[in-house]
């Protein structure tokens, strides 16, 4: 698409490595083109609501996250195939690193250590991982194929916490400290699939605006903030096994 010219919001996860994102990074800025990772949840109202929190301070020095997503799709193709990128760090663990980011960001964690499950197939079915960052702050996550969880996230502070009930990555409640806040649901014409898919329009509104500037970059969900998602979940399937033909000609 950027080879035709046409700008790009793409599904998330961005690309198999950080390798190939690089390439997307270097075409979109060559070609002067739109280029964005579709993380619909950085535009929610929930999420909106946690970075305003955060930033003003209401729960002090953020010094912990703790993120879960887990659902049973281990039968999916997406999810099991090696050939499509499978996995649950491409597939879950993405959402949970973009909050990370979100909170913790836009800096690089300092340590990283993970733990996973491989299925037949050589695709991760699970993952665990704590993130060390600079100052002392931790970020602690899973994913998982083969469970439910809890897939609430808990944001620690030295004043306080905040929880974005779940499913985090689309939710309509958070709680700060002791005061729940919840968000009304856009109205469609037509029923979605999915009930949190309504959601996308944030998402959809934020690149129309984006366009309409000239703007090759989403300031909200920039390209470095991908790229350090990317290069965070390539040193994961390093870590646990997980190795696709595309790394082969990667640094990881």
């Amino acid at each position: 698409m950027l080879e035709s010219g046409k700008h790009v919001l793409c599904e998330k996860p961005f690309c198999i490595n950080a390798k190939q994102l690089d390439e997307l990074i270097k075409l979109s800025k060559t070609k002067q083109l739109f280029l964005m990772e579709a993380m619909w949840s950085r535009f929610t109202p929930a999420y909106q609501k946690v970075v305003e929190e955060v930033q003003n301070g209401t729960i002090g020095t953020v010094l912990h996250v703790q993120a879960n997503f887990g659902i049973q799709i281990s039968n999916i193709e997406r999810i099991w195939k090696k050939e499509v990128g499978g996995g649950s760090i491409l597939d879950l663990g993405v959402y949970t690193l973009h909050l990370i980011d979100t909170i913790l960001g836009p800096g690089k964690p300092v340590s990283i250590k993970s733990k996973g499950t491989l299925n037949r197939y050589g695709t991760d079915e699970n993952m665990s991982a704590i993130l060390e960052y600079p100052e002392g702050k931790i970020a602690v996550i899973s994913s998982h194929t083969k469970v439910e969880m809890d897939n609430s996230a808990y944001i620690h502070g030295t004043k306080g916490t905040i929880k974005i009930h779940q499913p985090f990555n689309a939710s309509k409640e958070v709680t700060v400290n002791t005061t729940k806040f919840t968000f009304e649901q856009p109205v469609t014409r037509k029923p979605t699939v999915f009930p949190s898919s309504v959601q996308l329009r944030y998402e959809i509104d934020h690149v129309r605006h984006c366009l309409k500037r000239g703007l090759i970059e989403s300031p909200v969900v920039t390209l470095n903030n991908s790229y350090t998602v990317q290069e965070i979940m390539d040193r994961l399937r390093n870590q646990i096994g997980v190795h696709f033909v595309e790394d082969n000609d990667s640094s990881m």
